[in-house]
């Protein structure tokens, strides 16, 4: 009995294979060029107000430290013939410097 060989005829495509398996990811690439500068945002709304400041005025003297003492807070004020002094902190524990002199009587303020 003869062998019959079926074979394709040249140029005739055969049939699609199946979807092969997804290739590795790249390089990443070089960065891109800075874009231009956007417009200027619009203004901000006016905030609101702050409260009310208060001072109170000690009498006595401040510690030659300027460490304060206990019931020191912050804006208290205290003066004497030829300065004014400012707590500019609320007293804690002695170790900080919490009174600062301004030197009204030379116009140093």
């Amino acid at each position: 009995m003869p062998v019959i060989k079926i074979v394709p005829f040249p140029g005739v495509p055969g049939e699609k294979g199946d979807k092969g398996d997804t290739g590795n990811t790249g390089p990443i690439g070089p960065t891109g060029l800075t874009g231009a500068m956007g417009p200027q945002g619009p203004e901000g709304p006016q905030g609101e107000p702050g409260p009310a400041g208060s001072f109170v005025y000690k009498s006595g003297a401040v510690p030659a430290t300027h460490h304060g003492v206990a019931g020191d807070t912050k804006n208290d004020i205290r003066y004497d013939d030829t300065h004014i002094y400012l707590c500019i902190a609320d007293y804690t524990d002695g170790s900080a410097i919490i009174w600062k002199r301004i030197n009204w009587a030379s116009g140093n303020w």
